[in-house]
């Protein structure tokens, strides 16, 4: 459903808002992906285990302060 409403807000918003969701979805991705196997790779040397569900939230958290980066550093 998350996917669906975010298609279709970039389909339906204007362009600098889907500007704005391009760039904060990049970088929340970037960010998200590093978090995500920078801590799967400590676990091979020893960190505890994580239940996967916490991976949405990381990338969500990232897409939060992603969106609220872009939509400052426009100003």
């Amino acid at each position: 459903g998350i996917v669906w409403a975010v298609a279709r807000y970039g389909v339906e918003a204007d362009e600098m808002q889907s500007a704005d969701l391009a760039r904060s979805l990049a970088i929340a991705f970037g960010a998200g992906s590093a978090l995500t196997f920078t801590y799967g790779i400590m676990q091979v040397v020893g960190a505890p285990p994580m239940n996967w569900m916490f991976v949405w939230v990381v990338y969500a958290a990232c897409w939060l302060v992603a969106g609220a980066y872009v939509r400052l550093g426009r100003r």
